[in-house]
């Protein structure tokens, strides 16, 4: 009878369709991007809450993930207490969690598309150790990689490609020295290689290509003149060294001036070399500066460095990267809209551009204040974003679409103790949440 009655009124319905109309369109403005399927597990625990004090990050989880969707997340908590690791399947369903050091630190994580698996982490001596997991096997006993009588080991990285290869890097810091960047290769099925040194420099990051050629990126430090705070002279610049597969790192080749932070670089599976940075000092001095990037083009030369379209160099800050299937980069960076420290976050933007061009438009992925954006590439030329604002946002990018919304993890997190992977269609995220327990959750197509 209800809709009887309304049928006899058009003015009414034709409002009722007019105001469904506007609500539609703001929530179209609201969530500019359309929302991408995809299902996530139900948030896995891996550990409980921590007993007492143990620091203000807590646990500090790294997660990876392989094609397959079987997953592993590893983790120490602050303070050097152990490194502990569990195995995850596809549903996002994780075992024991096993304990593969009683005084390990920082520990990284990858897997290959085979299951095999390795965790690398700090430990006494000072060294690096490594446990490796053989294919739905157990994780062995860990192995001393690199070791010495002096000096720290800084901030290991690892990475794996289809093939099962595999690939180490560490800052290894002397006093009163540079320091050195060292890389350790391990063949599908083999053994770890003796390190070797690349040059000297910090923040060093690894990637591998399906074929095995390998990038690894990082910021070579000069001081001369004195020591911090009396007066010196202080160099930065983004370095770069590629291996091509089946041969050894070529020398490292500057792509950027003076001073640059936060270098990071790709490698498509053309063997496409790309790398991002920050001109800025550095979190100590200053920590925005001009987004800029650099490709190598034919016959091995890099580019001139190509600025991304960022508006406010001095609140620019945090450039990640990433591979389109098109052969485009894709640049994402936060940039401030006011004065406003670092922690509280900012808003993330993005942009692309093919090798030997010019950016495109910047784009803005949201307009939220957003902490501790976490980029992973899939491997097949899509990459997807996890952020937090008091939950969490997500993205995924493909070619042609750009990014688009897709349904983020659940859960409240807490800040800054979280880890992305991402391989193929599947993805790993991992996080500590607000009352310290430690979950992971796996995203299948």
């Amino acid at each position: 009878m209800r809709l009887q009655r309304l049928a006899h009124r058009p003015a009414l319905v034709g409002c009722m369709w007019l105001a469904l109309a506007w609500l539609l369109a703001v929530v179209a403005m609201t969530f500019p991007a359309t929302v991408v399927a995809g299902v996530w597990s139900g948030p896995a625990r891996l550990a409980g809450p921590l007993a007492g004090d143990r620091g203000l990050l807590g646990r500090l989880p790294t997660v990876a993930v392989n094609r397959r969707g079987q997953s592993l997340v590893a983790w120490s908590e602050e303070g050097g207490h152990g490194v502990s690791v569990v195995v995850g399947d596809v549903r996002g369903r994780f075992g024991r969690a096993v304990v593969l050091s009683s005084t390990g630190a920082r520990p990284v994580a990858a897997i290959a598309d085979d299951g095999t698996a390795v965790v690398l982490w700090e430990d006494r001596g000072p060294s690096v150790m490594a446990a490796v997991r053989s294919p739905s096997g157990r994780f062995g006993r860990p192995e001393r990689i690199s070791g010495t009588s002096c000096g720290l080991f800084y901030s290991p990285v690892v990475a794996f490609n289809r093939r099962g290869n595999a690939l180490v890097a560490w800052t290894l810091a002397f006093r009163g020295r540079e320091s050195q960047v060292e890389v350790v290769s391990r063949p599908a099925g083999g053994r770890f290689s003796s390190p070797s040194s690349l040059g000297t420099g910090l923040g060093v990051r690894v990637a591998l290509n399906a074929r095995g050629d390998a990038v690894a990126s990082w910021t070579q430090v000069v001081e001369t003149g004195g020591r911090f705070p009396v007066p010196y002279s202080r160099t930065s610049v983004a370095q770069v060294a590629v291996r091509r597969a089946g041969g050894r790192f070529g020398t490292p080749v500057t792509v950027s001036s003076t001073p640059t932070s936060a270098t990071t670089a790709t490698i498509s599976n053309q063997g496409t070399v790309a790398v991002a940075w920050e001109r800025a000092n550095g979190p100590e001095t200053d920590p925005y500066g001009a987004i800029q990037t650099s490709a190598q083009l034919t016959g091995g030369a890099f580019e001139t460095p190509v600025d991304a379209p960022f508006v406010n160099a001095r609140r620019s800050f945090g450039p990640m990267l990433a591979g389109g299937s098109q052969g485009e980069l894709v640049t994402l960076w936060r940039e401030k809209a006011r004065g406003v420290p670092t922690w509280k976050g900012a808003p993330l933007y993005w942009a692309t551009r093919r090798p030997g061009g010019t950016f495109g438009p910047r784009r803005t992925l949201t307009t939220t204040a957003v902490t501790s954006p976490q980029l992973a590439s899939t491997g097949d030329g899509r990459a997807l974003i996890v952020w937090t604002v008091r939950r969490f946002g997500a993205a995924l990018y493909r070619s042609g679409t750009g990014f688009a919304a897709i349904t983020p993890p659940a859960g409240r997190p807490a800040p800054a103790a979280q880890s992305l992977a991402a391989a193929g269609g599947f993805a790993a995220f991992a996080w500590q949440t607000t009352d310290r327990r430690l979950v992971a959750t796996v995203r299948r197509p």
